[in-house]
């Protein structure tokens, strides 16, 4: 009988001490920084544009990682300089009808 509980008390510390230890690596697992490769993997990425062009070339390639600051594509500009154009025509016919206006002004005062 002795021996029976003898052979009950070893199992009985044997399991609590495998519990223990168990408990210990969990407790150090949950706590030690996570591991893996480093890397992020972005699965969707909306990107918008704050103006309207044609892509002329896409630079940044699938897969490959981006830094802020990298040139992802390149747009056609002429969509945007036409207003820069026009206001540019405009400005230098305003100019040529001041300079006209100054011309005649100038002719009519030195005429009197």
């Amino acid at each position: 009988m002795r021996r029976i509980a003898v052979v009950v008390a070893v199992v009985v510390i044997a399991l609590v001490a495998l519990l223990g230890v168990r408990l210990w690596v969990q407790a150090r697992a949950r706590n030690a920084p996570p591991g893996g490769s480093g890397e992020i993997e972005g699965t969707t990425v909306d990107v918008s544009a704050r103006i309207s062009a044609r892509v002329l070339k896409l630079v940044a390639v699938k897969g490959r990682p981006v830094k802020a600051g990298d040139v992802l594509v390149e747009l056609d500009p002429s969509d945007a300089l036409y207003p820069l154009a026009q206001a540019t025509a405009d400005y230098d016919r305003t100019v040529r009808r001041v300079r006209g206006s100054l011309a005649t002004t100038e002719a009519t005062a030195a005429q009197t």
